[in-house]
């Protein structure tokens, strides 16, 4: 007679419904099982139970029931009979939660070997099997059928899966975009990263460049995409902008440095006299090099000056908003007129009409250029760091605002509001006494309403959600002076704004989990940023060169070698391939 004849017959496994609560846990290996199951989690394990099949009843075979759970957890017997859970503590309490029966089955007695062996050969089935992902695209095509075949709202979408408004809305996104869901598939990115591709679907390039930061450096993809989205909008701006110049009759220099040589300032009419804008209209060769920067909108300097009964002078105004309510805004402007060809239509520079004049290259002159040259550097660093800084506050409040959603807040924030308070922040009170309107706004308050209607969000709330609502208003108080676009600047005016930057910066990052963008992390160290450099860095260069012009001309004293000097410069900027602007760009 062999083991085998006289082995006890193993107990069949059969797939049965389980009370929950009547099921032991005291071996879970997990310690943070409880912490990790959501509402969220057993909503899913509700809305599952609605719609799966019956199952025999554990105890009552002739009964049936619907189970919260798709995979079922194993269940093993002690010798006093108590039923435990081996694998599935998470979903025994998430079913448990819910209300609804868990599924399970039991793989034999506790410590019995062959019941060991069975259970983990099972559990491995349902590893490899019931809880194998769906690709994305099977994700997305789920969802989107209900959304467009079923007609469910995004809010009836979230509420049945389980799943944030936020997650559904970037997978409807994903779903109609071929590019996103390609991005998806490939790449190691998530699905509100899929989403963001989607936007730029169309735009290699910017597509290229999101996926290499998702890869490369994760952090950072928010900022990548804020920067992307900027460039975006004036690249489309820049073609508008073009375009209405090139009706005008003007050719569009694609780069916004201009050979000096060519730039109206410093050319000069046969007779020696400078030569205006206006006058150069009749010229064919008017040219002119076109800049992104602030200016007024057609006629709002003037409505803005009669509105506030202002004379004539400069306009401060307190923020980024104020100004662009005001109709003062970054657009495309023209940076240089210039002339596509001035030998050909009889203009010379001013080094040439110079050394006519004096018999000698014109020093006071070269130096004057290369003192212009530095301030137009100085002004392209300006514009750039500014730009990259107005990138960072629009994605560093969309961070506020999702941590003013929140319904509880971080540790120990209520001992940071509170002690803010009973010091008598000056930022804090400021913001106060202004309404408190950035706060309002991240809190989702209509626009000039946060000082009447966050006392009554306040004392509705729960002490949790109240003390969101408070960190919102300390942080908002911060965040005034830091969204002010100059304060990258080491040199700019208001250095208390910078002193309030850093450290609130800082706090973001190590306190709250935000990652601060290259200017961000500069200002929070206390450092000067060169926008310049960190703009060729994303465009893939090694640098920025900047023209020199100072050596340019200075040939010899008679007129021979005049001549000969010019030819020179002509032939070196016809190799630079700079003889001629040409007749339109679409360049960004």
């Amino acid at each position: 007679m062999t083991d085998t004849d006289t082995a006890v017959a193993a107990e069949p496994i059969t797939l049965e419904a389980f009370d929950p609560a009547g099921l032991l846990m005291d071996a879970n290996a997990r310690s943070d099982a409880e912490a990790t199951v959501s509402k969220a989690f057993a909503a899913v394990l509700k809305a599952h139970a609605a719609t799966s099949p019956e199952f025999p009843i554990h105890g009552n075979p002739a009964g049936r029931a619907r189970c919260g759970n798709y995979v079922p957890i194993t269940i093993v017997r002690r010798p006093d009979g108590q039923l435990r859970v081996r694998a599935g503590h998470r979903r025994n309490i998430g079913c448990m939660r819910a209300g609804v029966p868990v599924l399970g089955f039991v793989a034999g007695d506790e410590g019995d070997e062959q019941a060991d062996r069975r259970a983990r050969l099972i559990e491995q089935w349902n590893e490899n099997h019931h809880r194998e992902q769906m690709t994305v695209r099977d994700d997305t095509a789920v969802l989107r059928a209900l959304f467009d075949e079923e007609e469910m709202t995004e809010a009836a979408i979230a509420k049945a899966t389980g799943l944030g408004r936020p997650q559904v809305a970037a997978s409807l996104t994903v779903a109609r975009s071929e590019a996103a869901m390609k991005a998806a598939e490939e790449h190691p990115i998530d699905l509100l990263q899929a989403a963001t591709i989607a936007e730029f679907e169309g735009d290699d390039d910017a597509v290229a460049e999101l996926l290499e930061t998702a890869e490369q450096d994760p952090a950072q993809f928010g900022h990548t995409a804020e920067r992307l989205r900027q460039d975006a909008k004036e690249r489309r701006e820049r073609i508008a902008f073009t375009a209405a110049l090139e009706a005008r009759g003007y050719r569009v220099w694609p780069d916004r440095n201009v050979p000096w040589t060519r730039n109206l300032h410093y050319l000069r009419d046969a007779e020696g006299n400078q030569i205006a804008p206006e006058i150069h209209e009749a010229c064919p060769g008017k040219a002119v090099a076109i800049d992104w920067d602030w200016d007024w909108a057609p006629g709002a300097e003037a409505a803005y000056r009669a509105e506030h009964d202002l004379a004539e002078g400069d306009i401060e105004f307190g923020s980024d908003a104020e100004a662009l309510e005001a109709g003062y805004r970054p657009c495309w402007q023209i940076s240089t007129y210039m002339c596509a060809d001035p030998d050909q239509y009889g203009h010379r520079n001013v080094n040439q009409v110079t050394r006519d004049e004096a018999g000698g290259p014109a020093e006071q002159v070269a130096s004057q250029i290369a003192a212009e040259e530095a301030a137009r550097i100085k002004r392209r660093q300006v514009i750039a760091g500014n730009k990259q800084w107005r990138a960072a506050t629009t994605h560093r409040q969309e961070f506020l605002r999702e941590l003013a959603a929140r319904k509880t807040p971080p540790a120990r924030m209520l001992t940071m509001v509170l002690a803010a308070v009973g010091g008598c922040d000056w930022d804090l009170i400021n913001a106060l006494q202004k309404g408190n309107d950035l706060a309002g706004e991240l809190l989702g308050i209509k626009a000039g309403y946060g000082r009447d209607k966050l006392p009554e969000m306040i004392t509705q709330a729960s002490d949790k959600r109240a003390t969101v609502i408070a960190l919102t208003v300390l942080l908002a108080s911060r965040e005034i002076p830091t969204s002010d676009e100059h304060v990258w600047r080491e040199d700019w005016q208001w250095a208390s704004q910078r002193k309030t930057a850093a450290p609130y910066l800082t706090f973001l990052r190590d306190q709250l989990g935000y990652t601060l963008s290259p200017i961000e992390a500069a200002v929070a160290a206390g450092e000067q940023f060169d926008p310049l450099a960190a703009d060729a860095e994303a465009a893939g260069q090694d640098g920025l060169t900047t023209q020199e012009p100072d050596d340019q001309d200075e040939g010899g004293k008679d007129a021979e070698a005049d001549n000969s000097a010019d030819a020179a410069d002509h032939q070196a900027d016809e190799a630079a391939g700079e003889d001629e602007a040409p007749a339109s760009t679409e360049a960004g």
